[in-house]
């Protein structure tokens, strides 16, 4: 009837048809007007978009990108004669791996011990009636086991100077405290070029070989020269050869990224991820390949869950750009150079600190162990014995606490560690070079 509300019948039931989830625009809602038309009033239905799945499927390009940013033991990739080039390296061993020894130098990466003072030296020997300088190429004592082949071709022969250094500057030049460690060819001829490496800085030597007569009278030799420097360039090239296909990142056979110039990559140098960026780019599919750098790292977040925040803050990316980080080991530890520990927070649940990103840094050999959980009150891990130790725990959401040496004898007792739980940095944003400054510092 007129003005009365409409009810349902007591004995059936209702059914609603809710408008269809549908991405077309065929739905809308009418009224009718009293001039008797239909008037359209709005779409029923908005254009639905689709939410992208929260388990995207990662490329193989992706999966490697990500093994390389959190590979656990990565090794020096710097070639042959870069590490010639680089003021780091003595030889082919980085510096900051050689620990002085009393009258030796222990590489902590081949456990072998080498000269301090390098593989050969000059010594003058006369200046001839010609006014030329005659000088000899001495091996240094003990370090002939070490010495690589091509060096040893120029030791134990006799030379004149055909540079421009007359007797005393050649002698200041050349002294007894200039130890050389490594060599190049610059030039091949009947004159040979070359130049000398020492730990602290380059020389260039130009000389000829040279020998006595019967009478005791030097006399210079263009096609002894010219045969000792193809000799050597030869040993050279064979050198650099077999150093540069060593095994390199991720694969044992060193096949992987065998056609990969690692002239251009140096980890600890370089922006670590434009090293992956470069190092993927055989597993790239057509369309990850148009992408440069910045649209690459876009692209690669989209893949991440909430539960890789870690790695979006990236602490650990932080110490391995600092030369401090687990990813960037390249030295060994002998079990007699560590000793276990128990790490606990005080004042927290443990469980808590389980799901948090824990490591003891060892700043004297640039990496770091992670700790990992015991049982359900503590951490293990191992500290290095006689060496600072930092203790780092960085949290979910971006909270970083740190124990430095300075006060962690005060929090340790016989196997065990126990730090009062602090909320102390807040990290997140931060660049690699502000979270080291925090660790090592306290300031960034």
């Amino acid at each position: 009837a007129k003005d009365r509300p409409l009810r349902a019948r007591s004995d059936t039931s209702v059914k609603v048809d809710f408008a269809l989830i549908d991405t077309s625009n065929s739905f809308q809602f009418y009224s009718f007007e009293p001039n008797g038309q239909w008037q359209v009033k709005q779409q029923a239905v908005s254009q639905v978009v689709k939410k992208k799945s929260k388990n995207k499927v990662k490329t193989q390009a992706i999966i490697e990108y990500q093994k390389y940013l959190n590979k656990t033991s990565r090794p020096d990739t710097t070639s042959f004669d870069a590490r010639f080039d680089s003021q780091d390296y003595v030889y082919l061993y980085r510096k900051d791996n050689l620990k002085k020894s009393k009258d030796s130098l222990y590489d902590i990466v081949s456990s072998n011990y080498h000269a301090v003072k390098g593989f050969f030296k000059i010594k003058y020997v006369k200046l001839t009636k010609e006014k030329e300088i005659v000088f000899s190429i001495a091996p240094v004592k003990n370090a002939s086991y070490f010495m690589p082949r091509y060096i040893s071709y120029i030791t134990n022969k006799k030379y004149i100077y055909k540079g421009e250094l007359d007797k005393e500057a050649f002698r200041r030049a050349f002294n007894r405290k200039e130890i050389f460690w490594d060599l190049r060819i610059l030039s091949q001829g009947e004159v040979l070029s070359l130049r000398l490496k020492t730990n602290a800085k380059y020389f260039e030597l130009l000389c000829q070989v040279a020998f006595q007569d019967g009478e005791g009278k030097y006399f210079a030799s263009g096609k002894s020269t010219r045969s000792l420097s193809e000799l050597i360039d030869k040993g050279i090239g064979r050198c650099a050869k077999k150093f540069n296909r060593d095994p390199r990142p991720h694969d044992a056979s060193g096949s992987r990224y065998s056609k990969f110039n690692y002239n251009e990559i140096d980890p600890r140098k370089d922006d670590y991820w434009l090293a992956a960026f470069r190092l993927v780019e055989p597993y790239k599919t057509k369309d990850e390949k148009k992408l440069n750098f910045e649209e690459w790292k876009a692209y690669v977040q989209t893949f991440y869950s909430v539960g890789e925040f870690q790695r979006d803050n990236d602490l650990n990316t932080a110490l391995v750009k600092s030369g401090m980080g687990i990813s960037n080991i390249d030295a060994y530890i002998h079990s007699g150079a560590i000793e276990e520990m128990m790490v606990k927070y005080d004042g927290v649940e443990p469980d808590s600190i389980f799901q948090q990103f824990n490591v003891i840094m060892y700043k004297s050999i640039n990496t770091s162990y992670a700790c990992v959980q015991q049982d359900t009150k503590a951490l293990r891990g191992f500290v290095l014995k006689g060496k600072p130790n930092y203790i780092i725990r960085f949290s979910m959401n971006g909270i970083m606490q740190v124990t430095r040496p300075s006060e962690l004898e005060s929090f340790r007792t016989e196997g065990k560690i126990s730090i009062p739980y602090e909320e102390q940095y807040d990290v997140k944003g931060l660049t690699s070079t502000q979270i080291s400054s925090l660790i090592l510092d306290g300031q960034n």
